[in-house]
Parts: structure tokens; sequence; C-alpha cells
């Protein structure tokens, strides 16, 4: 397993589908947050928990975002949840 530090708390992928642009992201405090293949960013975007010893637990918080428009649509819509 790979160790990947935390990015900022913040995953995003620009889309672009038939009815114009959309943004796909993820928002953790909490997580190390992972990128995969642009292909299919609602997939391919995940969160890291780190090593676990086996039968550990723990817990995780994330918001994930489903945004008509661009990076400024995203970030008004951050905005306006803090």
């Amino acid at each position: 397993m790979v160790d990947h530090p935390p990015v900022e708390g913040l995953r995003v992928a620009m889309v672009e589908t038939s009815s114009g642009p959309g943004v796909v992201g993820l928002t953790s405090d909490a997580a190390a947050i992972l990128g995969g293949k642009i292909a299919n960013p609602c997939t391919d975007l995940g969160l890291g928990f780190g090593p676990l010893a086996e039968g550990a637990t723990t817990e995780l918080r994330a918001t994930a975002w489903f945004v008509k428009g661009g990076l400024e649509e995203l970030t008004e819509k951050m905005d306006a949840a803090r």
C-alpha cells in the first residue's frame, strides 16, 4: 500500500456532459484524498484511510459535491455551506 499525504482536503474533477460543464468533488478535513482515472470522475475519486491494523476501525467524514458549472460555482457553493 502506498502512503499518500493529505491534499488540502479537496479533490476535484471537471467534466463535460451533454448538458454542459460540471464539477465533481470530495472534501474532507480528516482524509488523504486520492485521485484516479479521469474517465469516470464520479467513481474514481476516492478517500484513503491510511494503514489500519487488522480488525481496527476508524471514522471518516466527507462531503461529495456535484455542481453544474466550473470551479467558481463550486467555490460559491462551498462558501455558502460554511
